[in-house]
């Protein structure tokens, strides 16, 4: 199973891998079937420019072989305030 994610960074990166492996091995989903291919935009406030180029790239993948695609975002890239 090949799971793709688009994170904001390196926390997301393991806190929703973790929560996913968690779902999969309470579904009795194998981990070691779990393909995970993490990209990631680095620098908080780009997120939204670097999110866009990857749905560009996405036009030039193959994207037959994709069975999840997770997107997160959190919402503390303009302060708690806003």
């Amino acid at each position: 199973m090949r799971i793709v994610y688009f994170l904001e960074d390196r926390t997301q990166e393991g806190f929703i891998k973790a929560m996913v492996e968690r779902i999969a091995k309470e579904e009795s989903v194998s981990l070691h079937s779990l393909i995970h291919d993490i990209r990631s935009a680095r620098g908080g406030s780009r997120i939204i420019i670097e999110f866009k180029n990857f749905l560009k790239d996405s036009i030039k993948m193959d994207l037959s072989d994709i069975d999840l695609l997770i997107v997160a975002i959190d919402g503390n890239c303009k302060g708690y305030a806003d």
